[in-house]
């Protein structure tokens, strides 16, 4: 019944280092809108062949979704939230097609399988991912980085377009906190989810040479969650 759909992305992943589902072919991919009516309790994701992919359990749906649609009010803009197949812990925001015959691109916000089961059922950290996937969309992070990336002499970055990622990360951090707290959640959700990337990234080359390391974005968040609780 839940199959993977099809979604035509206009640009890289930009939060979180790519995963390994989309290294040979594209990842599969399933709209969580569809899924939290599901009238059972775990959820089998199957591809086009039936072939089953994952599992996801319904009330983590439920509250990945409504802590969406709290994060869509705060931050005043629309996204189609979807899951995509991948076992690290991945989020992302673009601008993209969900058909090929459509005319207009949509923001588009997505979670891995690693990352849905890294935060369980912490609706506070769900939140704060949102928060900062719906903050690139909003501060134009996608269209600034597709024009970096036509600039860039190489598909490495530049030192200079390094920095300006490292920025954009911030602002998002910054931003997602603010609309947490509008919304009702908790900002320390974001601490806790740079707490258990912090054993991931060791893993991924090249990820802090493009992002704050978790050590300052702790740091950073840390002292922002204080300043927001007084």
């Amino acid at each position: 019944m839940y199959r993977s759909g099809i979604i035509f992305f206009i640009c890289c992943l930009l939060s979180f280092p790519a995963t390994s589902a989309g290294r040979n072919q594209g990842p599969h991919v399933w709209r969580i809108k569809d899924l939290v009516g599901a009238p059972i309790d775990v959820i089998k994701l199957r591809d086009e062949r039936e072939r089953v992919i994952g599992t996801v359990e319904t009330k983590q749906m439920l509250l990945v979704y409504s802590a969406y649609v709290a994060m869509q009010k705060a931050s005043e803009l629309y996204a189609e939230l979807f899951i995509l197949s991948g076992d690290d812990p991945n989020a992302f925001a673009t601008r993209g097609k969900l058909r090929e015959e459509d005319e207009d691109e949509q923001n588009i916000i997505g979670f891995t399988f690693g990352m849905l089961k890294m935060i369980g059922n912490d609706v506070d950290a769900a939140a704060a991912i949102i928060g900062h996937e719906l903050a690139h969309l909003k501060l134009n992070h996608i269209e600034e980085r597709k024009e970096a990336n036509k600039n860039s002499a190489s598909t490495a970055f530049s030192a200079s377009s390094t920095k300006y990622t490292r920025d954009n990360e911030r602002e998002s951090d910054y931003l997602g906190a603010i609309w947490a707290v509008e919304a009702g959640y908790d900002p320390a959700g974001a601490v806790r989810v740079h707490e258990k990337l912090y054993k991931v990234n060791k893993r991924h080359v090249g990820f802090s040479g493009s992002h704050p390391s978790s050590i300052e974005r702790l740091t950073i968040l840390k002292s922002l969650v204080r300043r927001l609780s007084k």
